[in-house]
């Protein structure tokens, strides 16, 4: 029996691609990877403990709080998309080296904050890296 502490939504981009996220995430596969649009989120507040699970992060803050919220129950606790479409995203610019080290740095912090060991982070770090290719590959759809 899992319980969904939140629910999110599929989305468009302004380049013209439908992401679909996956229908399900647990602490575990969000760990890997953030599946979950930030904006496409609703929160059951009673799964929050009436604290702010969003860090004063500069960037990716969102993706720390949905691993906290799912912290609370590792082995129960799970988020649920609804399959729809809910959000249009605008994205702009290309990738950089520097987008590149500036996600690689932010990917470390996210996985620090959570309280992981700067040795675990890094590896995590990583780890990150064909999970994020894998999951733009397979779910970014022209739309």
């Amino acid at each position: 029996n899992s319980h969904a502490c939140f629910c999110y939504t599929n989305y468009l981009t302004s380049d013209g691609y439908l992401i679909k996220s996956p229908s399900e995430v647990n602490f575990r596969k969000m760990l890997k990877c953030n599946y979950v649009g930030a904006s496409t989120v609703m929160i059951d507040k009673t799964y929050a403990n009436g604290n702010s699970v969003f860090p004063m992060l500069r960037r990716r803050q969102d993706w720390v709080g949905w691993l906290r919220l799912l912290a609370n129950d590792k082995k129960h606790y799970v988020g649920l998309c609804t399959g729809k479409v809910s959000m249009f995203y605008n994205v702009g610019g290309g990738i950089s080296n520097q987008s590149i080290m500036v996600l690689l740095i932010d990917t470390y912090m996210v996985y620090k904050t959570i309280g992981l060991s700067s040795f675990q982070s890094l590896l995590k770090t990583i780890c990150f890296i064909p999970n994020q290719s894998l999951k733009l590959f397979l779910n970014k759809k022209k739309n």
